[in-house]
């Protein structure tokens, strides 16, 4: 079950990245998947701003990895109990 959540999780981060690149405008779906994500994306954000030389955003790279790093600490003391 833990890994369901973090792979929804992993593809809310990647629909936003290309929601990113395709408008698709102001709806249910756009409004869910942003404040669903940002909590996460926030803190990388202000952590990795974008520069004005490279407007690339590189939050999501590492929200997926702390993610995943994440994960792995989850399941692998869950199966220690």
């Amino acid at each position: 079950m833990i890994r369901t959540i973090f792979r929804v999780y992993y593809l809310l981060i990647v629909a936003r990245v290309l929601m990113s690149w395709i408008r698709l405008g102001d709806n249910f779906v756009t409004r869910f998947i942003y404040e669903m994500t940002e909590p996460v994306l926030g803190i990388f954000r202000r952590i990795f701003p974008p520069r004005p030389g490279f407007p690339l955003d590189i939050s999501p790279i590492f929200a997926l990895m702390a993610l995943q790093l994440v994960e792995m600490l989850i399941t692998s003391l869950l199966a220690h109990l």
